[in-house]
């Protein structure tokens, strides 16, 4: 059995990411392609997902999809968000807040752009589709709001 790449079942369009206190949030926009499923999943390593909500946008509504688990899965450096009622094609907002170890800095922040833009792995800063073709003209935001 091939395992499927992560971005042929969710494509991101966009990512926010900001920090909070003593964590982290990133919202990431983008669209679930495949077969319906219960699960979306993101590439992480050593990050902590503390909560997590999947929001659909269609055309003329918007749901909010309540989560059953959250699994962290450190073999594959992957996080699993899964969901009570299936996940249909379509456009998603997916925001998740975790912990990173140690605690950000000002300068973690532009490492986080230095990485994210010259192409080199980003899972160990915020749960993420790490894969070269799904970081291809994709915006980043990063904010820090430091104590």
């Amino acid at each position: 059995m091939v395992k499927s790449s992560l971005v042929e079942l969710f494509r991101p369009d966009s990512y926010e990411l900001t920090s909070k206190e003593d964590s982290w949030q990133v919202k990431i926009t983008g669209k679930k392609i495949g077969a319906p499923s219960k699960r979306l999943t993101f590439h992480q390593k050593k990050l902590k997902v503390t909560a997590a909500k999947i929001t659909y946008y269609g055309k003329r509504d918007q749901v909010e999809h309540e989560i059953a688990r959250i699994n962290h899965l450190p073999t594959f450096d992957e996080v699993r968000l899964h969901t009570k009622a299936s996940l249909y094609p379509g456009n998603y907002i997916v925001a998740m807040t975790f912990i990173v170890k140690p605690p950000a800095t000002a300068e973690t922040a532009e490492a986080i752009k230095t990485a994210y833009e010259s192409g080199q792995p980003t899972r160990q800063f915020f749960p993420c589709i790490d894969e070269p073709e799904a970081k291809e003209a994709i915006p980043l935001e990063v904010s820090y709001e430091g104590r």
